[in-house]
């Protein structure tokens, strides 16, 4: 049996390893843990616990090359923090490694959508998260916050964004691809995206503005597109964001018009979040929905605290 000592020993020796890696390497661990106790608009009457946005557990990096080049990788997992459960794919919120430069970064894997990320989450004060994202209006209902077996290429030039996205798929028409672009300068950002998720006829192109004033934060978001059915899809999203009370103080109004739906879905968001410190937060968001189907609810609402590593 190996002595304390030796054990000591050789864990020191295994931490002095991890720290020469991580040095040469810069690797970063992060993560998140985030539950509320929440009611979710458009279900059945049932209080539970759940996830306000995704609990996590990462790890990303990278290595310089030389010569303004650097290797780059990030490994995302995703989990239910109320049961433990872990998320399928284990790595579905993220698993990529590429090339950085002046170029911009280009990777392969599993990574998010930019036309998700630069346009519409950027358009929602809640960025999909909690009962009140705005996620079922925002990309009308068409494509996916992320993609798997991508190449994805994002850069910025000044206030210039760029980003662009395809899968694998049997041919150029069923093949997932997505493009945005943005524009940001002082209190002002704008955007533009392209998505098709890559079935028969889906696609769809919306875009944003985002404006600052007074420390009111203005955004609107108009959408337009066709759903796997070649069925048109309109929709539109007006929000804001302000400080109020050392927290903020979130509000949205949003609606979605698909072809040969009778009436179209509405939502109606307003929360506050509470920084306790510069990681840890708590929340209580509130939101109304219609139409909806016999037995389900049309308000929900959660009290929840987030915590960031």
């Amino acid at each position: 049996m190996r002595s304390s000592t030796a054990l000591t020993g050789t864990a020191l020796a295994l931490l002095a390893g991890l720290s020469t890696s991580a040095s040469a390497q810069q690797v970063t661990l992060y993560g998140r843990v985030d539950l509320s106790i929440a009611q979710r608009a458009n279900a059945a009457d049932n209080t539970e616990l759940r996830n306000g946005s995704g609990s996590r557990l990462g790890v990303r990096g990278s290595e310089d090359l030389g010569g303004g080049l650097r290797a780059v990788f990030g490994l995302e997992h995703r989990f239910d923090a109320d049961t433990g459960a872990a998320g399928e794919p284990f790595w579905g919120g993220k698993s990529v490694v590429g090339l950085a430069g002046s170029f911009g970064t280009v990777t392969f894997g599993r990574d998010d959508n930019p036309a998700v990320k630069m346009v519409q989450e950027a358009a929602d004060p809640w960025a999909g998260d909690t009962v009140a994202g705005n996620g079922n209006i925002y990309d009308g209902n068409v494509g996916s916050s992320r993609y798997s077996n991508t190449i994805t290429w994002r850069a910025s030039f000044g206030g210039l964004g760029l980003g662009a996205q395809i899968a694998e798929g049997d041919g150029l028409d069923d093949r997932p691809m997505n493009f945005a672009i943005s524009y940001g300068s002082g209190p002002l950002y704008v955007a533009l995206g392209l998505d098709n998720p890559g079935n028969a006829d889906d696609q769809f192109t919306s875009v944003m503005a985002r404006y600052t004033v007074a420390g009111v934060t203005l955004s609107a978001l108009y959408g337009t597109g066709t759903d796997r059915n070649d069925r048109d899809v309109d929709a539109w999203l007006l929000a804001l964001k302000t400080k109020v009370g050392g927290g903020e103080l979130r509000a949205s109004y949003g609606q979605r018009d698909n072809e040969g739906v009778a009436d179209p879905f509405k939502q109606l968001g307003v929360g506050y979040h509470y920084p306790l410190s510069k990681l840890t937060t708590v929340y209580a968001d509130l939101v109304n929905v219609k139409p909806v189907a016999a037995g389900r609810e049309k308000t929900g609402w959660d009290l929840g605290i987030r915590h960031n590593f």
